[in-house]
């Protein structure tokens, strides 16, 4: 398997979002996370992202921990292992978040330079690579802001698998595409799964998730379980 959650919990206040919610995704599985609004998709999202912390539980990625459950509290570990959890999960959000004052290749290139995951020279390849896939290379040294919503979508996608990720977030892919970007995004995520990546989708998107996924998970589990 690649991500496993256990005994995750998360409440604001009185308001318990998650309660005691375990999870696994294996290698080519899409999972599709259906739910409505305020039902704590994109809190789940945002625990497994290191974007926020869990009250309790523990989340890994083949043996890479972001947390494990003491008995108490979620332990989280130090910021070497975090990283070394984070690096296994690309996330790919409804906004896209390309920085808009760097270039599409420079916004590829962000992440793994910082990380010394390779040379420049080594890691420009691995963009240009991966924009050509996209269909995108033509965009390479443009800005964001000149892009399409679908055009945005694949950089983005690009942009988490620079660091070569077990596991593959998409959060709302579909919101701003017409139904052709729609299927193209579609078509290119189920090429990854079919190459072993761990697919996580949440979406509204009923009928995109009964198209793409695997398997459909509702939210309401994460407080019925």
């Amino acid at each position: 398997m690649a991500l496993t959650v256990q005994g995750l919990n998360k409440a604001y206040g009185s308001n318990q979002v998650i309660k005691d919610f375990d999870f696994q995704i294996d290698p080519g599985e899409i999972v599709i996370l259906l739910g409505e609004s305020g039902t704590g998709k994109t809190t789940f999202m945002r625990l497994i992202n290191n974007l926020e912390e869990a009250d309790r539980g523990t989340i890994q990625i083949n043996g890479n921990y972001l947390c494990q459950d003491n008995g108490k509290v979620a332990a989280y570990k130090n910021k070497r292992e975090q990283r070394t959890y984070q690096n296994s999960l690309g996330m790919v959000f409804q906004d896209y978040q390309l920085f808009p004052n760097f270039t599409v290749l420079e916004n590829l290139l962000e992440a793994p330079l910082a990380q010394e995951l390779g040379n420049k020279a080594e890691l420009e390849q691995r963009a240009k690579t991966l924009l050509t896939r996209m269909g995108v290379e033509d965009k390479i040294d443009v800005y964001p802001s000149t892009l399409s919503g679908g055009q945005k979508q694949r950089v983005a996608i690009a942009r988490a698998l620079m660091l070569e990720p077990s596991v593959l977030c998409f959060d709302e892919p579909t919101s701003a595409l017409d139904i052709d970007s729609a299927n193209k995004v579609g078509q290119l995520i189920r090429e990854l799964s079919d190459e072993g990546k761990a697919i996580l989708i949440v979406t509204h998107d009923r009928a995109f998730g009964k198209e793409y996924g695997t398997r459909i998970i509702s939210s309401e589990q994460f407080v019925n379980n």
